[in-house]
């Protein structure tokens, strides 16, 4: 087996390492040694893919897209929050806590909507308020699934 470089893998380096799929793997040359590029996943995938179209329609900047996407992050470099989390103002992108759960209240909230993925918001129904769907409007009172 080699000794990798290049941030190669596999036993004759003909590879990209896991994290490095941003752009496609070519044999080393002696006036470039075409290193495997880090894919940008901002802390949340140990692994991406190369996708040639993406390559393409980047302009040959990056082909990388993120596997496995953790800390309820999503798109094709964890950039996103999953619906239903929305971003957390406290902290970088890059950290675990990155994303929140929205802790809306099924029962003052509209079915099948999903919260506002920058705020947190919950969409309510008519007569209830709240970032969560949880208070009833003035004028109105027992807050329940079915009203």
């Amino acid at each position: 087996d080699c000794v990798c470089q290049h941030n190669t893998a596999g036993p004759r380096c003909e590879r990209c390492a896991a994290l490095f799929n941003a752009r496609p793997w070519a044999p080393a040359e002696d006036s470039h040694p075409n290193e495997c590029q880090r894919c940008d996943c901002n802390g949340h995938a140990s692994s991406c893919h190369f996708d040639p179209e993406l390559y393409r329609a980047s302009g040959g900047a990056s082909g990388g897209v993120c596997d496995n996407c953790q800390h309820n992050t999503e798109g094709n470099n964890c950039e996103r929050c999953k619906t239903n989390y929305f971003r957390n103002p406290r902290r970088e992108l890059s950290h675990p806590e990155a994303c929140l759960p929205c802790e809306c209240d099924p029962d003052g909230t509209v079915p099948g909507s999903a919260c506002d993925p920058g705020t947190g918001r919950c969409v309510c129904k008519d007569n209830v308020q709240g970032d969560r769907c949880h208070l009833c409007k003035p004028g109105f009172a027992q807050l329940a699934a079915a009203n």
